[in-house]
């Protein structure tokens, strides 16, 4: 699905580590230095459908749940279904950098 909409991770590890697990297609980095809301506003201008990949941990899923309130507001398909299946499958990963461990 990535060739065809971006994944939105945390950081540049988070790049990284999904560039080393063969993801080639477009991949967005929340932490540029922006507000929540301008980033929403941002990736709701460009896209129609987007992959949240956001850690698990506490933080990561109150970050996760916010921009998913941003961007479906504004028309975006955020697809929770893939972040939970990455969630069921290893319920031992708490972050996206853990995805190589």
């Amino acid at each position: 699905m990535n060739d065809e909409m971006p994944i939105i991770v945390e950081g540049r590890h988070d790049v990284r580590v999904l560039r080393s697990l063969g993801m080639r297609g477009e991949i967005l980095v929340l932490n540029v230095g922006m507000s929540l809301v301008d980033f929403a506003d941002t990736i709701a201008s460009k896209y129609r459908e987007v992959i949240l990949l956001l850690d698990w941990d506490p933080e990561g899923e109150a970050l996760c749940r916010r921009l998913t309130d941003l961007l479906e507001s504004e028309g975006v398909d955020t697809h929770p279904e893939i972040r939970n299946a990455i969630r069921e499958l290893l319920p031992h990963v708490s972050t996206v950098e853990e995805l190589i461990l």
